[in-house]
């Protein structure tokens, strides 16, 4: 019961962070809502989801601070890599476990990015696998959160679409070539 209202205040306030103005304060609230899914993860036993969860918390704190600490996005994306593999061995339970360690991989690459067009594909990409994951491990808060996010980033990358061709662009210059 516990472990279901964590989920359901991380669920909130992935929610939130999607109404915010800048990347700062959307970071700042997507830290508030790993710290719930460490929660949530523990209480249902995913240790991979809890421990990924975790270092999204030191991930995006990293890249609200980058400038503080001296850190490029890419020296970013490098130790939340390491880290996030590093971590797949005391949390390993099977082929499950891979699916957040991958998705934490695709989410910090995103961000590390200034593409637009990038960050949303893989959004999308880290979206899916932490969709499955949610499935898997019976989490209907974060299933709830993340077919959310799908739909949003879905949304934005259609959007982004529209507005400057960004896929038609590539699938044309792929044809030619």
């Amino acid at each position: 019961m516990v472990g279901e209202i964590i989920g359901y205040l991380a669920l909130v306030l992935n929610l939130v962070a999607l109404l915010m103005p800048n990347r700062k304060k959307l970071l700042g609230v997507q830290i508030a809502a790993s710290v719930m899914f460490v929660g949530h993860y523990s209480v249902l036993g995913a240790l991979s989801g809890a421990l990924q969860e975790s270092l999204k918390i030191l991930r995006n704190a990293a890249f609200i601070n980058a400038a503080k600490l001296g850190l490029s996005n890419q020296k970013i994306f490098i130790i939340i890599s390491v880290i996030a593999l590093l971590l797949l061995v005391p949390s390993w339970s099977g082929w499950i476990s891979v699916l957040p360690v991958v998705a934490t991989l695709s989410g910090t690459y995103a961000r590390s990015l200034k593409n637009l067009e990038k960050l949303l594909l893989l959004g999308l990409v880290s979206t899916c696998l932490l969709l499955l994951y949610a499935i898997l491990i019976n989490s209907i808060p974060a299933i709830l959160s993340y077919a959310i996010q799908l739909v949003v980033t879905s949304v934005a990358l259609l959007r982004a679409e529209s507005m400057f061709h960004v896929l038609a662009n590539k699938f044309v210059d792929w044809h030619i070539t």
